[in-house]
């Protein structure tokens, strides 16, 4: 089910920074190297996209509802968007759900326990979580199959907790020995493998697992401490902390990128990302104050939590490559039916985001942000040049048209009722297919005669029929 209104708000990307305003008239690079700098991006190999994404579309954000109780969470989306986590049922019990299309559907519990939670779904609609009793001291490892609830078993002790699950239906969490020591484990095969700790470690756990089989989580010391490892063949690695004596790795894409969160050593908790052996420390906000992040995506845009001492309570935050810190909130359009997203839990390859928010009317909710499709700035924005352009947050392989213009109008999109161009006779630009991430992404040669002209621009997604907010841009 598509929840699409009008695109609303503002667009930054590269551009802006490297050329300045482009609501402004006539204007010069600040920056001259800014054209070099892409051409050797694109030179080294590094994604388009991942440069053009410096442009914010904004959200809708969708109530995903309840079982029938006061509250529920988001805690994992896959690539078709789909939806886990957990509602309260008219009863007052946690049970995990999968939402899909506009419906929320009660996984159910194992018989013998009381609540359950999903955590992690693939593509093919698998989850895993877990299934608890109600005073918490005995779990399970749970995954939901077609219908079908399967316990995953033990290492030999009493609980287990399921926590990531990938399109190879590889499950992973921890579970208990027969010692009562906690120890990560995968599932393949139906089998329950011991991942093992850190050497001299005396419990682990595993989070997540991707699709080329690279798991993460952490190993503990006998006095408490985390440490953030990853596992590929089964064999452990360190990845490190911040400085302090704890921290978690809790995602991975499937180019290696991991994120997690660890203590700095000045009594604050960061989020941070760790690519090709490199640990880098995420930040929080200006203000100070805890981060963490849970999930990150193919173009490396992370999210999670972070706490804001002026409200007194962690909200929802977005990472993107070279920006700082985002507040999610910012990015919600005005009566956007929420009064706080309070934590992002997952954020698919297509920049859909799922978590838990507090709505207007003061409830706890699970909630889907569903990216609003928007233009960034044309690079490197000159005529008598071949300009880049990418419209974001369309469809994964939807087909997306873009339409310029000198003036402001309304002109009826054909094939769509009640929709109309912002721009007095548009002329078609470009008609291309979104890539996987919903960027659609092409090459324009503008000509020298627009230079110092301003230029409207405007987006539409085909079947949808959502209409970008207008792009102004004068090519220098």
């Amino acid at each position: 089910m598509r929840h699409r209104i009008a695109a609303l708000g503002t667009i930054e990307s590269i551009a802006r920074f490297c050329y300045g305003d482009p609501m402004r008239k006539r204007f010069q690079p600040r920056n001259l190297s800014c054209p070099r700098l892409l051409t050797a991006l694109a030179v080294a190999g590094l994604s388009v996209a991942n440069a053009l994404g410096w442009h914010d579309p904004g959200y809708i954000g969708i109530d995903l509802g309840t079982l029938g109780g006061a509250q529920s969470m988001a805690l994992g989306i896959n690539k078709n968007n789909e939806v886990v986590g957990a509602s309260q049922t008219a009863d007052g019990r946690w049970h995990a759900f999968f939402w899909a299309d506009g419906q929320m559907t009660d996984l159910g519990v194992l018989p013998g326990f009381d609540d359950s939670y999903a955590q992690s779904i693939n593509i093919t609609r698998q989850i895993v979580g877990r299934t608890v009793t109600a005073d918490g001291l005995s779990s399970r490892a749970l995954a939901w199959d077609s219908g079908n609830r399967i316990d995953l078993g033990t290492l030999g002790g009493d609980g287990a907790k399921g926590y990531g699950i990938n399109g190879a239906r590889q499950a992973v969490g921890t579970a208990q020995q027969g010692d009562g020591q906690w120890r990560a484990f995968v599932w393949r095969n139906n089998v329950m493998t011991n991942l093992g700790t850190l050497p001299g470690h005396v419990a682990s756990a595993a989070l997540s697992v991707d699709d080329s089989g690279l798991i993460t989580g952490w190993s503990e010391d006998g006095e408490g401490n985390r440490i953030a490892v990853y596992w590929t063949n089964n064999q452990i690695a360190e990845i490190g902390t911040l400085g302090g004596p704890h921290a978690e790795a809790t995602s991975s894409n499937r180019n290696g990128v991991i994120v997690g969160h660890g203590d700095t050593g000045n009594e604050v908790t960061h989020a941070f990302m760790w690519d090709g052996g490199q640990l880098t420390d995420l930040g929080a906000f200006p203000v100070g104050g805890d981060s963490r992040a849970f999930s990150v995506n193919i173009l490396r845009e992370a999210v999670g939590e972070a706490f804001l001492p002026a409200a007194n309570e962690y909200q929802a935050v977005l990472w993107k490559p070279g920006r700082a810190i985002q507040n999610i909130n910012s990015l919600l359009p005005p009566l956007s039916g929420w009064d706080t997203l309070l934590t992002a839990r997952g954020i698919s390859d297509s920049g859909h985001i799922c978590g838990t928010g507090r709505t207007s009317g003061g409830e706890i909710h699970a909630y889907l942000l569903v990216p609003k499709l928007g233009l960034a700035n044309p690079i490197p924005g000159r005529a008598g040049e071949v300009n880049t352009f990418d419209a974001a947050g369309a469809l994964p392989h939807a087909m997306v048209h873009v339409v310029y213009g000198f003036q402001y109008g309304s002109v009826p999109v054909p094939g769509c009722n009640g929709v109309n161009f912002g721009i007095r006779a548009p002329a078609l630009l470009r008609s291309v297919r979104a890539d996987e991430t919903g960027h659609a992404l092409f090459d324009v040669m503008v000509p020298r005669a627009a230079r110092n002209r301003g230029v409207l621009f405007q987006a539409l997604e085909g079947g949808s029929c959502e209409l970008s907010v207008i792009l102004i841009w004068t090519f220098y």
